[in-house]
């Protein structure tokens, strides 16, 4: 269960580093509402451990799906139609 889904952003298309996706959510965080505390909460069990702590606490405090964004769900038929025309060129 995501603790704050109404913080929504996208993982993919971040610069990778740590620094650059916590930045990125302590922004959509701010932007979404929440409490100074509640990003301070965030941060300090993001910053923790390692790396991947950052990618794993980021998405249990946020909506990082990034579906609302790009729209995959909407029409996912779009993506697979990405890579038929591959097949067309040989």
């Amino acid at each position: 269960m995501i603790k704050y889904p109404e913080v929504q952003f996208q993982l993919v298309g971040i610069d990778g580093n740590a620094f650059s996706i916590l930045g990125k959510a302590q922004r959509e965080a701010r932007r979404a509402g929440l409490s100074k505390e509640q990003i301070e909460e965030y941060i300090n069990e993001a910053t923790s451990g390692d790396y991947n702590n950052v990618i794993s606490t980021t998405m249990k405090f946020f909506d990082c799906s990034g579906q609302d964004e790009c729209g995959w769900n909407e029409d996912e038929d779009d993506y697979e139609d990405m890579f038929d025309d591959e097949d067309d060129d040989e």
